[in-house]
């Protein structure tokens, strides 16, 4: 590029774990960036996600998940087309980008769009286009390709999760001792349900590794996710099957404050989901199920694998081992969860006894620590550069 950017729009579109995979990439953008006005477009799923973050200034919420009819999708567009038109000199999308976003770049104004490359028109409006996206690799890796076609050195490790306020910690505090999950040799967090019903452990597993974690490590179990109706039955059903307590706070954290949550934990056990990837960033040990996404994509980084996260996959991405086809199937989609979906081959295949030998390693191995979470911390520029 001719100058430095001043204004940077970063198309971020995905879940909650999409998302917490797109820190590095902003990370390392605001390293090589100081003084530009960043701003994150982002799915209406995430809000409050970036709150505090010092990577960002400004987050549009410019996507939904959910099916919406035409004029909705249009109003949408619409809204978003205003609050971008015309404000930024380089746009940059990551991965899971919608086929709208050169189109999107384009009409933010910026003269330097990067992004993968898309079919027809779409790529064409793009001035740097990354000729594949790479599929078996890190999301994290991927994620970082257009700012090295900046020419930004990145760093695929996580930052840690450490801007959040004082308020949001006290708050935190407030909720553990409240539901009584505070003190004594620590919890564990799980995360017991999915959006997909495909992607679910089965409810007796969960109840005998949450004994044999409050009988062996006398830990507390904290059950954390939406309050949506599927994952209050699913608690419920794990609750009336294990003979110790689970403290459920379902549905009674804000993001920061899971984020929280999960940075105080002793131990996080989930499937391959915006919890996993959360322990990552708050170097909090954890065990990961994984079922059809190959584990490449969202396990851990070669020097996370055992030090840091204990990875389970029993399909290793072989066609032979993958869940039958369901007609019915959305995944992809922000909700499916019926009496229709199939439970995932890989998933069924893991065991409550491999599980709790994972948990017994990596808790004897000690909390690893975040090795750079003062570094993490970027200096902000008071002032910016005028427009």
């Amino acid at each position: 590029m001719e100058s430095r950017p001043r204004r940077i729009l970063v198309i971020a579109r995905g879940h909650l774990g999409d998302l917490v995979g797109a820190l590095p990439a902003l990370r390392d953008l605001r390293r090589a960036y100081p003084a530009a006005h960043i701003t994150a477009v982002t799915n209406e799923y995430v809000a409050g996600a970036l709150d505090h973050c010092p990577f960002v200034d400004e987050v549009i919420y410019g996507f939904g998940y959910r099916r919406r009819a035409a004029w909705d999708r249009l109003v949408r567009g619409i809204k978003l087309g205003a609050a971008i038109v015309g404000r930024y000199d380089t746009a940059i999308t990551l991965r899971m980008s919608p086929e709208s976003a050169p189109l999107i770049m384009l009409v933010s104004g910026a003269r330097t769009r990067i992004g993968f490359d898309k079919p027809g028109l779409a790529g064409r409006l793009l001035t740097h286009r990354i000729a594949q996206q790479p599929d078996r690799v890190s999301n994290r890796v991927v994620n970082l390709k257009p700012l090295e076609a900046l020419g930004i050195a990145t760093d695929p490790s996580y930052p840690a999760i450490g801007w959040l306020p004082d308020l949001v910690r006290s708050e935190t505090s407030r909720l553990l001792a409240d539901s009584g999950a505070a003190g004594g040799a620590g919890y564990a967090v799980f995360q017991l349900s999915s959006h997909w019903g495909c992607y679910e452990w089965r409810s007796e597993k969960w109840a005998a590794l949450a004994d044999h974690l409050i009988e062996t490590h006398n830990l507390r179990i904290v059950v954390t996710g939406t309050g949506d109706d599927f994952e209050l039955a699913k608690y419920q059903e794990v609750q009336r099957l294990a003979r110790g307590p689970l403290i459920q706070l379902l549905g009674r954290t804000t993001l920061s404050q899971l984020f929280d949550v999960v940075g105080r934990a002793r131990l996080v056990v989930a499937v391959d989901s915006a919890l996993t990837q959360i322990a990552l960033a708050q170097k909090v040990r954890s065990v990961m199920l994984f079922g059809i996404e190959p584990m490449v994509r969202n396990g851990p980084l070669p020097d996370e694998m055992h030090n840091l996260a204990e990875p389970i996959q029993h399909w290793e991405g072989s066609s032979a081992l993958a869940p039958a086809p369901n007609p019915h199937c959305r995944f992809g989609e922000s909700h499916c969860h019926t009496t229709l979906c199939n439970e995932n081959s890989s998933l069924r295949r893991i065991t409550v006894e491999e599980v709790a030998q994972r948990a017994d390693a990596i808790l004897k191995a000690g909390a690893p620590g975040h090795k750079s979470r003062a570094t993490d911390e970027i200096p902000r520029v008071l002032s910016h550069t005028s427009d």
